[in-house]
């Protein structure tokens, strides 16, 4: 006689040794329960990372991982072979004109959203670098607490237009933008700035060698503040 299947489903096991019909030996058992059986805490990532390893219910099953999700492959290098295949199956594939240019629009309409431009910036690990923290020390010298850099992204509010200011001011609508002399050219300042006058914003651009004279950035920094605040006065 063939038994019925211990998760009381009522259906017949394939072979009377068989406690459960296949894929019904977990129907008892919750997540809860899953996890009683194991550690509170799993041992260090096995990359090096140095992130402790999450406890999950498949663990109890399939035991639990030497590695974070997607960390086991850091640090190694592919074949040869492999890059050979890549090589193959990638040379000579040419894209025509029509789907660059489709590619080329979605991609546009996707930098337009907030959200994606956050996460973009997210994984790209952006920071404020040297200068622009030197910056920061100077607009805190002229106006402590209202000049935050939004340059990570981290804001959705401070995203225009798919564009992602460095400075910005708390309560005015004001912006400023630090120009690297080896990453600008003078040509991005208009469009950069009416890109933000949509939004209302007003611009100042500072050079990096501008950093150089501290007083100077101070002075300008100010008279930009007043002439802009005299104007939405009048």
């Amino acid at each position: 006689m063939i038994p019925f299947c211990a998760c009381g489903c009522g259906q017949q096991v394939s072979f009377p040794k068989n406690r459960y019909v296949r894929g019904h030996n977990s129907r008892k058992k919750t997540g809860t329960e899953y996890l009683s059986n194991l550690p509170d805490q799993g041992g260090l990532c096995a990359c090096g990372c140095g992130q402790q390893i999450q406890i999950k219910s498949h663990h109890s099953y399939y035991g639990i991982s030497k590695f974070i999700r997607g960390h086991n492959r850091r640090g190694k290098k592919q074949s040869a072979f492999w890059y050979q295949r890549i090589r193959e199956s990638n040379g000579g594939r040419k894209h025509t004109s029509e789907h660059r240019r489709k590619n080329s629009v979605s991609r546009k309409l996707l930098w337009q959203d907030p959200g994606f431009v956050q996460k973009q910036m997210k994984a790209r690990k952006v920071y404020p670098n040297k200068a622009e923290m030197f910056l920061q020390g100077i607009l805190d010298r002229v106006d402590p607490g209202n000049w935050i850099y939004v340059g990570d992204g981290r804001d959705k509010q401070y995203i225009l237009s798919g564009k992602v200011p460095d400075f910005v001011h708390r309560t005015k609508k004001l912006i400023i933008e630090l120009f690297g002399d080896y990453w600008h050219k003078e040509e991005e300042i208009e469009p950069r700035t009416k890109l933000f006058e949509k939004h209302r914003y007003q611009t100042l651009i500072i050079w990096e060698h501008e950093l150089q004279l501290v007083t100077s950035v101070m002075k300008t920094v100010q008279n930009f503040m007043e002439l802009k605040t005299c104007l939405q006065h009048h």
